[in-house]
């Protein structure tokens, strides 16, 4: 199991917009709501034991 994924991409995004100049066009309160879903992701892949909505088992493949 991975954790994080979600939020390397969202920092990545946030890294890209500031890096090519853009940063003006993003406040802090539309990269707080960027940062739901992200949020909503890893807490439901934490607690997932109780809903399984992610995955039902965990299984090694090749």
């Amino acid at each position: 199991m991975v954790y994080g994924g979600e939020d390397v991409t969202y920092g990545w995004g946030l890294f890209v917009i500031e890096f090519t100049g853009f940063q003006k066009s993003v406040s802090w309160r539309t990269a707080a709501l960027l940062g739901v879903e992200p949020l909503g992701v890893m807490i439901s892949t934490f607690t997932n034991g109780s809903h399984n909505l992610f995955w039902t088992t965990i299984e090694t493949t090749f």
